[in-house]
């Protein structure tokens, strides 16, 4: 639109030249008839010495003198257009100028309004800018705050993990050494028990023995199984579960076996495991699993205040 106007503003100055230049002509052709009037009158005044000194030409003067008004008349109706056409053309001239600068105003004002709507479409594009800017860096930091999150929670699952796995280890540890002990104890047991057997003078005390070394023997064997199994397959419960089994475990394969007084001598170290859970809890005054947590002198010591060991 721009661009048509500005053809329309300069087709407008190329109109308004030519009216000043057809009003130019108009002036020239003013003097030329001014100049002609007076050369008609120079003519009129020579015509008028001629009729004065030629009488006998006054015909023909009065001729000439006809032909001079004619013409001087059609000059001047001659003179009148032009006037009439300079009239019109400077009108003409200033109606194209008043267009003109109606023209340039609206140009004038098309380009503030394109310039004023460029303003504000590079406002919107900075404003939308700034907003993606403000978007992306909050995407980045919820982002970073996750990432964070992630490592924290993987950090604090890692040494869970550890403790569980070292207090496994020790579990293990524990439980294995127990059971060396125990199978250590078994031995005792039962190189004591041989020995009481050679001692034996009668045969009630011979039975008895035999007896008691069948029992120390079914201990020990089964000790020595709770250790292998520790060492081999940790998976199948802890090893407190499995320690805790093992007098149940002896009774149901050997059937049932007479519990031994406190002061027989060869006691089974594991005796107490064969009790019920109840007798045991009402006994110790804990649960099997919390007792074969302690340590083996603290058993020990818990055994030999119930008559156990």
């Amino acid at each position: 639109k721009a661009e048509e106007e500005a053809a329309a503003t300069a087709k407008a100055e190329e109109e308004a030249a030519v009216a000043a230049k057809a009003e130019e002509e108009a002036a020239a052709a003013a003097k030329a008839e001014e100049e002609a009037a007076d050369a008609a009158k120079a003519e009129v005044e020579a015509a008028a010495v001629v009729k004065a000194e030629e009488e006998a030409a006054a015909a023909l003067k009065v001729e000439e003198e006809a032909t001079a008004a004619k013409k001087a008349e059609e000059e001047t109706v001659a003179l009148k257009k032009a006037e009439e056409e300079a009239l019109a053309a400077k009108k003409v001239e200033e109606e194209a100028a008043k267009k003109a600068e109606e023209e340039a105003a609206a140009a004038k004002k098309s380009e503030e309004e394109a310039a004023a709507a460029k303003k504000t479409e590079d406002e919107a594009t900075a404003a939308k800018k700034v907003e993606d800017e403000a978007a992306t860096a909050k995407k980045v930091e919820e982002e970073a705050a996750a990432a964070k999150k992630v490592e924290e929670e993987a950090a604090a699952a890692k040494a869970d993990e550890e403790a569980a796995s070292a207090k496994k280890a020790e579990e293990e540890s524990s439980a294995l050494q127990n059971a060396e002990e125990e199978a250590a104890a078994a031995k005792e047991v039962e190189e004591k028990l041989a020995a009481e057997k050679k001692a034996a003078d009668s045969a009630r005390a011979k039975k008895d023995a035999e007896l008691i070394a069948g029992k120390r023997a079914a201990l020990a064997k089964a000790a020595e199984e709770m250790a292998l199994e520790s060492k081999n397959n940790s998976s199948k419960g802890t090893p407190q579960d499995r320690k805790m089994s093992i007098g149940a475990e002896v009774i149901g394969k050997k059937g049932p076996v007479p519990l031994l007084s406190p002061g027989d001598s060869g006691f089974p170290n594991l005796r107490e495991a064969a009790l019920p859970d109840g007798e045991f809890e009402e006994l110790f005054g804990m649960e099997k699993e919390k007792f074969y947590k302690l340590r083996k002198w603290k058993q020990d010591q818990k055994k030999k205040e119930v008559g156990l060991f």
